[in-house]
């Protein structure tokens, strides 16, 4: 089963910056974690929050779960993952189109297609109370062992990993009670978790051999042999809790620069913010806006500039408002038909003049 970039929302860690990057070491670990799709589907001078549509049916299958009565939702749930499946079919993952077949199959029994393509498949027709973790390119899964507690569910894979859970856990849930602490605010239900060796890891997603992690809804970790006692291990491990925090409060609809500079805000120790470089990169014509389509997109020197100035426009915000603020905004983002104007109702200023206020502020620190 392979995570296409369309459909997940990847977290890369980078360990070099030229040549071939070698084998993910927990040593070589770095804080730099790039996403892939939660970003505009098309540059603008401003940044954009645009929703894909796994997360959309996400959204949509959770408060489903909430309200198993509702009519409506059931019919949502069903034609949102039927466009997931038939993407899917059409990309050849027939393992990730069968589990969302049959989240339709669940929602809406009578679907002919969906019925027809399990019985096809030879799939069995799910019963009432499919996981959401399943419905998420878990269909694969062929068990292990798993830990947890009230906050999140860890799937362990492979037996060398039975240990590392009960490490990751204990990070997690420390990471849970900083971040929800100072964000005045708490994901719904459990997080899903899933531990694998670096092999079963890059197996699985199909992500090259420098990357250290994966969100989709679920966090994917190569964790065997690390040490979780090292401080960028640890680091690794909250940096990926904060996507999913800010995925649940904001019902993933959080843009990409928010999502990367949270992550870094909550890193312990935080990265450094390089001033004299963001302005001079800026000043040469050479920063990309916050409005980038992908982090993924362009040279690693390009990616750490973009992550450099996720990370200062929040210090620039809390600055000028408060954490408190930024979490406001971000739940507001749940709902908000107008993204822009819930940014300028909480901050008071244009959502698009974001980056060039970050910058000004950098050069009056700088004077």
């Amino acid at each position: 089963m392979k995570f296409p970039l369309s459909l997940a929302v990847i977290s890369c860690i980078l360990v070099s910056c030229g040549g071939p990057p070698p084998a993910p070491q927990a040593r070589d670990l770095a804080p730099l974690i790039i996403p892939s799709m939660n970003a505009p589907a098309a540059p603008s001078p401003s940044p954009r929050m645009t929703p894909d549509p796994l997360r959309e049916a996400i959204v949509l299958l959770k408060k489903w779960r909430a309200e198993p009565e509702s009519r409506d939702l059931k019919s949502r749930v069903a034609e949102a993952f039927l466009n997931l499946a038939r993407s899917a079919t059409e990309k050849g993952e027939q393992e990730k189109a069968r589990g969302y077949f049959r989240i339709v199959v669940e929602a809406d029994p009578g679907n002919a297609e969906a019925a027809k393509a399990l019985a096809a498949a030879g799939t069995p027709l799910p019963s009432a109370g499919l996981n959401v973790e399943a419905s998420m390119g878990e269909a694969g899964d062929t068990g292990g062992m798993r830990v947890g507690t009230y906050h999140f569910s860890v799937k362990v894979s492979g037996p060398a990993l039975a240990r590392t859970g009960d490490a990751v856990v204990n990070v997690l849930e420390d990471a849970y009670l900083k971040v929800c602490g100072a964000m005045g605010v708490n994901p719904d239900g459990k997080i899903p978790v899933v531990l694998y060796t670096n092999r079963e890891f890059h197996d699985t997603t199909g992500l090259p051999p420098w990357v250290g992690g994966a969100y989709n809804g679920t966090l994917h970790l190569p964790m065997a042999g690390a040490d979780i006692q090292q401080p960028l291990v640890r680091k690794v491990i909250v940096h990926e809790f904060v996507h999913a925090f800010n995925f649940q409060v904001s019902k993933g609809r959080c843009p990409t620069w928010l999502d990367e500079g949270l992550a870094q805000y909550f890193e312990a120790p935080r990265p450094a913010v390089d001033a004299p470089f963001l302005m001079r990169t800026a000043a040469s014509g050479n920063l990309p806006d916050l409005s980038s389509p992908s982090f993924l997109i362009g040279s690693r020197e390009t990616t750490a500039s973009l992550y450099q100035m996720s990370l200062a426009a929040v210090l620039y915000l809390e600055k000028r408002a408060s954490l408190s603020a930024i979490s406001t905004f971000l739940q507001k983002l749940a709902d908000a038909d107008d993204p822009r104007g819930a940014f300028q109702e909480t901050f008071l200023f244009p959502y698009g003049e974001l980056q060039s206020a970050t910058l000004k502020q950098m050069e009056k620190g700088a004077r």
